[in-house]
Protein backbone atom coordinates (compact mmCIF):
# COMPACT_ATOMS: atom_id res chain seq x y z
CA UNK A 1 0.00 0.00 0.00
CA UNK A 2 1.40 3.70 -1.09
CA UNK A 3 0.25 6.82 -1.95
CA UNK A 4 -2.57 7.55 -4.07
CA UNK A 5 -3.07 9.47 -6.13
CA UNK A 6 -6.66 10.42 -6.81
CA UNK A 7 -8.07 14.06 -6.99
CA UNK A 8 -10.00 15.60 -4.36
CA UNK A 9 -13.63 16.32 -4.15
CA UNK A 10 -14.15 20.16 -5.26
CA UNK A 11 -16.24 20.94 -2.25
CA UNK A 12 -13.45 19.16 0.10
CA UNK A 13 -13.14 21.06 3.45
CA UNK A 14 -16.74 22.21 3.62
CA UNK A 15 -19.14 20.78 6.28
CA UNK A 16 -20.51 17.78 5.52
CA UNK A 17 -17.95 16.73 3.00
CA UNK A 18 -14.65 17.01 5.26
CA UNK A 19 -14.28 14.67 7.47
CA UNK A 20 -12.74 14.60 11.09
CA UNK A 21 -11.14 12.16 13.07
CA UNK A 22 -9.73 11.73 16.74
CA UNK A 23 -7.18 9.36 17.80
CA UNK A 24 -5.19 8.84 20.99
CA UNK A 25 -2.22 10.11 18.82
CA UNK A 26 -4.21 12.93 17.57
CA UNK A 27 -6.31 14.33 14.92
CA UNK A 28 -6.64 13.56 10.52
CA UNK A 29 -8.71 15.92 8.44
CA UNK A 30 -9.65 14.57 4.90
CA UNK A 31 -12.72 13.32 2.57
CA UNK A 32 -13.56 10.20 1.05
CA UNK A 33 -12.75 9.64 -2.41
CA UNK A 34 -13.13 6.47 -4.61
CA UNK A 35 -9.58 5.39 -5.55
CA UNK A 36 -8.02 1.79 -6.59
CA UNK A 37 -6.84 -0.13 -4.07
CA UNK A 38 -4.67 -3.48 -4.32
CA UNK A 39 -4.09 -5.92 -1.53
CA UNK A 40 -1.60 -9.02 -3.10
CA UNK A 41 -2.83 -10.21 -6.77
CA UNK A 42 -6.46 -8.30 -5.55
CA UNK A 43 -7.89 -5.23 -6.51
CA UNK A 44 -11.03 -3.24 -6.04
CA UNK A 45 -12.06 -0.69 -8.45
CA UNK A 46 -13.62 2.99 -7.14
CA UNK A 47 -13.33 1.90 -3.84
CA UNK A 48 -14.17 4.58 -0.84
CA UNK A 49 -11.24 5.57 1.46
CA UNK A 50 -10.53 9.08 3.67
CA UNK A 51 -7.75 10.65 1.80
CA UNK A 52 -5.99 12.76 4.65
CA UNK A 53 -5.19 16.14 3.50
CA UNK A 54 -4.08 17.35 7.55
CA UNK A 55 -3.36 16.03 10.47
CA UNK A 56 -2.00 17.36 14.10
CA UNK A 57 1.23 17.25 14.68
CA UNK A 58 1.60 13.70 17.00
CA UNK A 59 0.24 12.18 13.67
CA UNK A 60 2.19 14.24 11.13
CA UNK A 61 5.60 12.08 11.13
CA UNK A 62 3.25 8.77 9.72
CA UNK A 63 2.76 11.24 6.56
CA UNK A 64 -0.41 11.88 4.75
CA UNK A 65 -2.44 7.83 4.31
CA UNK A 66 -5.73 6.58 3.77
CA UNK A 67 -7.76 5.78 7.10
CA UNK A 68 -10.26 2.50 7.37
CA UNK A 69 -8.52 -0.11 5.09
CA UNK A 70 -8.32 -2.70 7.26
CA UNK A 71 -9.53 -4.00 10.21
CA UNK A 72 -12.39 -1.85 11.42
CA UNK A 73 -15.84 -2.90 11.00
CA UNK A 74 -18.31 -2.50 8.85
CA UNK A 75 -20.49 0.71 8.56
CA UNK A 76 -17.68 2.84 9.77
CA UNK A 77 -19.23 6.15 9.67
CA UNK A 78 -17.29 7.78 7.54
CA UNK A 79 -18.72 6.05 4.05
CA UNK A 80 -21.38 3.64 5.54
CA UNK A 81 -19.72 1.15 3.70
CA UNK A 82 -17.84 -1.94 3.90
CA UNK A 83 -14.12 -2.04 5.21
CA UNK A 84 -11.22 -3.07 2.38
CA UNK A 85 -10.78 -6.68 3.88
CA UNK A 86 -14.87 -6.96 3.46
CA UNK A 87 -15.35 -5.81 -0.01
CA UNK A 88 -12.52 -8.12 -1.01
CA UNK A 89 -14.62 -11.14 0.70
CA UNK A 90 -17.90 -9.81 -0.89
CA UNK A 91 -16.45 -9.80 -4.16
CA UNK A 92 -15.02 -13.33 -3.98
CA UNK A 93 -11.58 -12.00 -4.06
CA UNK A 94 -10.46 -13.43 -0.73
CA UNK A 95 -12.05 -16.83 0.85
CA UNK A 96 -12.79 -15.88 4.13
CA UNK A 97 -13.77 -12.61 5.97
CA UNK A 98 -11.54 -13.50 8.79
CA UNK A 99 -8.28 -12.25 8.37
CA UNK A 100 -5.20 -13.06 11.15
CA UNK A 101 -2.39 -10.65 11.82
CA UNK A 102 1.21 -11.74 13.06
CA UNK A 103 2.82 -8.95 14.14
CA UNK A 104 6.59 -9.07 14.86
CA UNK A 105 8.90 -7.01 17.24
CA UNK A 106 10.67 -3.77 15.40
CA UNK A 107 13.39 -5.16 15.91
CA UNK A 108 13.11 -8.36 14.28
CA UNK A 109 14.26 -9.37 10.57
CA UNK A 110 10.78 -10.78 9.90
CA UNK A 111 8.05 -9.13 8.11
CA UNK A 112 4.13 -8.80 9.53
CA UNK A 113 2.01 -11.31 8.34
CA UNK A 114 -1.85 -10.58 6.85
CA UNK A 115 -3.58 -13.89 6.23
CA UNK A 116 -6.81 -14.92 5.12
CA UNK A 117 -8.97 -17.70 6.10
CA UNK A 118 -8.54 -20.40 9.36
CA UNK A 119 -6.36 -18.83 12.19
CA UNK A 120 -5.32 -22.14 13.40
CA UNK A 121 -3.38 -23.03 10.09
CA UNK A 122 -1.18 -20.79 10.85
CA UNK A 123 2.34 -21.08 11.63
CA UNK A 124 2.34 -18.57 14.48
CA UNK A 125 -1.00 -19.58 16.30
CA UNK A 126 -0.07 -22.01 19.22
CA UNK A 127 -4.14 -23.23 19.08
CA UNK A 128 -3.06 -24.88 22.38
CA UNK A 129 -3.37 -21.16 23.64
CA UNK A 130 -6.87 -20.55 22.14
CA UNK A 131 -9.93 -18.67 22.78
CA UNK A 132 -12.48 -16.69 21.12
CA UNK A 133 -14.44 -13.59 21.76
CA UNK A 134 -16.76 -11.93 20.22
CA UNK A 135 -16.83 -8.22 20.26
CA UNK A 136 -19.05 -5.77 21.44
CA UNK A 137 -20.46 -2.43 20.66
CA UNK A 138 -19.44 0.16 22.71
CA UNK A 139 -18.65 4.10 22.06
CA UNK A 140 -16.60 5.06 21.69
CA UNK A 141 -15.24 2.80 19.52
CA UNK A 142 -18.68 1.43 17.96
CA UNK A 143 -17.23 0.71 14.42
CA UNK A 144 -13.99 -1.07 15.48
CA UNK A 145 -13.05 -4.60 17.59
CA UNK A 146 -13.89 -4.43 21.53
CA UNK A 147 -13.67 -7.17 24.05
CA UNK A 148 -14.27 -7.55 27.44
CA UNK A 149 -10.70 -9.23 29.21
CA UNK A 150 -10.85 -10.77 32.44
CA UNK A 151 -8.24 -9.46 34.29
CA UNK A 152 -5.03 -7.21 33.96
CA UNK A 153 -2.30 -8.04 35.91
CA UNK A 154 1.10 -6.71 36.61
CA UNK A 155 3.87 -9.25 38.32
CA UNK A 156 1.19 -10.98 39.44
CA UNK A 157 -0.96 -7.80 41.36
CA UNK A 158 -4.43 -7.71 39.80
CA UNK A 159 -4.25 -4.00 38.25
CA UNK A 160 -8.01 -4.30 36.98
CA UNK A 161 -11.16 -6.95 36.21
CA UNK A 162 -14.08 -6.90 34.06
CA UNK A 163 -12.98 -4.43 31.73
CA UNK A 164 -13.93 -3.81 27.73
CA UNK A 165 -10.91 -2.81 25.75
CA UNK A 166 -10.64 -1.87 22.29
CA UNK A 167 -8.39 -4.20 20.48
CA UNK A 168 -6.29 -1.71 18.00
CA UNK A 169 -3.38 -2.61 15.36
CA UNK A 170 -3.12 0.94 14.47
CA UNK A 171 -1.69 1.63 18.16
CA UNK A 172 2.36 1.01 18.97
CA UNK A 173 1.29 0.83 22.58
CA UNK A 174 -1.12 -0.09 25.97
CA UNK A 175 -3.69 2.53 26.73
CA UNK A 176 -5.17 2.33 30.23
CA UNK A 177 -7.96 4.73 32.22
CA UNK A 178 -6.64 7.33 33.65
CA UNK A 179 -7.19 7.07 37.41
CA UNK A 180 -5.34 3.66 37.39
CA UNK A 181 -1.87 5.78 36.39
CA UNK A 182 -0.26 5.70 39.90
CA UNK A 183 -1.39 1.90 40.61
CA UNK A 184 0.45 1.00 37.46
CA UNK A 185 3.14 3.07 36.80
CA UNK A 186 4.19 1.95 40.18
CA UNK A 187 3.79 -1.97 40.03
CA UNK A 188 6.09 -1.69 36.96
CA UNK A 189 8.41 0.40 39.11
CA UNK A 190 8.58 3.47 36.63
CA UNK A 191 8.62 6.85 37.86
CA UNK A 192 6.47 9.39 37.68
CA UNK A 193 8.35 12.48 36.55
CA UNK A 194 9.83 10.58 33.78
CA UNK A 195 6.39 8.74 32.53
CA UNK A 196 5.17 12.47 32.56
CA UNK A 197 7.61 13.18 30.02
CA UNK A 198 6.95 9.64 28.26
CA UNK A 199 10.00 7.85 29.29
CA UNK A 200 10.50 4.81 30.95
CA UNK A 201 13.34 2.87 32.08
CA UNK A 202 14.83 0.41 29.61
CA UNK A 203 15.61 -2.48 31.72
CA UNK A 204 13.44 -3.47 34.67
CA UNK A 205 14.27 -1.88 38.14
CA UNK A 206 12.01 -4.68 39.86
CA UNK A 207 11.58 -8.40 39.64
CA UNK A 208 9.08 -9.74 36.96
CA UNK A 209 7.29 -6.39 35.90
CA UNK A 210 5.70 -7.97 33.27
CA UNK A 211 1.84 -7.66 32.03
CA UNK A 212 -0.70 -10.85 32.30
CA UNK A 213 -3.91 -10.18 30.95
CA UNK A 214 -6.45 -12.96 30.88
CA UNK A 215 -9.71 -13.51 28.23
CA UNK A 216 -12.58 -15.92 27.58
CA UNK A 217 -13.78 -16.67 31.48
CA UNK A 218 -13.47 -19.81 33.16
CA UNK A 219 -12.37 -21.32 30.27
CA UNK A 220 -10.25 -18.69 28.50
CA UNK A 221 -6.52 -18.31 28.66
CA UNK A 222 -3.91 -15.98 30.11
CA UNK A 223 -1.38 -13.68 27.64
CA UNK A 224 1.95 -12.35 28.66
CA UNK A 225 3.35 -9.17 27.89
CA UNK A 226 6.77 -9.21 28.14
CA UNK A 227 8.92 -5.99 29.30
CA UNK A 228 10.70 -5.53 26.20
CA UNK A 229 7.42 -4.52 24.74
CA UNK A 230 6.34 -2.41 27.23
CA UNK A 231 9.12 0.29 26.18
CA UNK A 232 10.52 1.22 22.87
CA UNK A 233 14.32 2.62 22.80
CA UNK A 234 15.03 5.87 21.64
CA UNK A 235 16.35 6.33 17.75
CA UNK A 236 18.47 9.54 18.90
CA UNK A 237 21.17 7.25 20.24
CA UNK A 238 21.12 8.96 23.84
CA UNK A 239 20.26 5.26 25.32
CA UNK A 240 16.62 6.01 26.59
CA UNK A 241 13.08 4.27 26.17
CA UNK A 242 9.78 5.77 25.40
CA UNK A 243 7.10 3.84 27.96
CA UNK A 244 4.71 2.87 25.69
CA UNK A 245 2.03 2.21 28.42
CA UNK A 246 0.52 4.91 28.83
CA UNK A 247 -2.81 7.08 30.79
CA UNK A 248 -5.44 7.44 27.76
CA UNK A 249 -6.59 11.39 27.61
CA UNK A 250 -9.53 13.36 26.56
CA UNK A 251 -12.29 11.99 25.43
CA UNK A 252 -10.91 8.86 25.72
CA UNK A 253 -9.42 9.04 29.27
CA UNK A 254 -11.16 6.00 31.04
CA UNK A 255 -10.58 3.63 28.11
CA UNK A 256 -8.61 1.23 27.36
CA UNK A 257 -6.94 0.13 24.28
CA UNK A 258 -4.41 -2.69 23.66
CA UNK A 259 -2.20 -2.22 20.37
CA UNK A 260 1.51 -3.58 19.61
CA UNK A 261 2.85 -5.13 22.89
CA UNK A 262 -0.04 -7.64 22.91
CA UNK A 263 0.05 -8.47 19.24
CA UNK A 264 3.83 -8.94 19.69
CA UNK A 265 2.60 -11.51 22.44
CA UNK A 266 -0.64 -12.99 20.82
CA UNK A 267 -1.46 -13.87 17.59
CA UNK A 268 -5.09 -13.01 16.41
CA UNK A 269 -7.65 -12.96 13.89
CA UNK A 270 -11.10 -11.30 13.28
CA UNK A 271 -13.85 -11.62 11.22
CA UNK A 272 -15.13 -8.70 9.64
CA UNK A 273 -18.69 -10.37 8.73
CA UNK A 274 -19.60 -11.37 12.32
CA UNK A 275 -17.19 -9.82 14.51
CA UNK A 276 -15.45 -12.35 16.03
CA UNK A 277 -12.27 -12.31 17.52
CA UNK A 278 -9.92 -15.58 18.54
CA UNK A 279 -6.77 -14.97 20.50
CA UNK A 280 -3.98 -17.43 19.89
CA UNK A 281 -0.92 -18.02 21.99
CA UNK A 282 2.50 -17.24 20.22
CA UNK A 283 4.73 -19.59 18.60
CA UNK A 284 8.04 -19.14 19.04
Amino acid sequence: MGPIDTPLPDDCGQPGVQQNLTYMQGWIVGCIVNTTVELGDSKLDSHPILAVTATSGTLSPYGFYSGHIGLAGDNVPLNKGPTTISALYQSGQVPSGEVGLFLPRFDNTTQAEMTFGDPATSPHADTSKAVALQSVDDPPFKYGYVVEFDSFKIGGQEIAAKNRTFLNTASTGISFPASLTEAIYRSLGWSRSDTDLGKAPCSPTIPDPYIVISFGGDQGQEFVVQYQDLVSRKADGSGECWAMVTPSKGVFAETWIMGSPLFHNVYHSVDTQSGTVKMFGMRQ
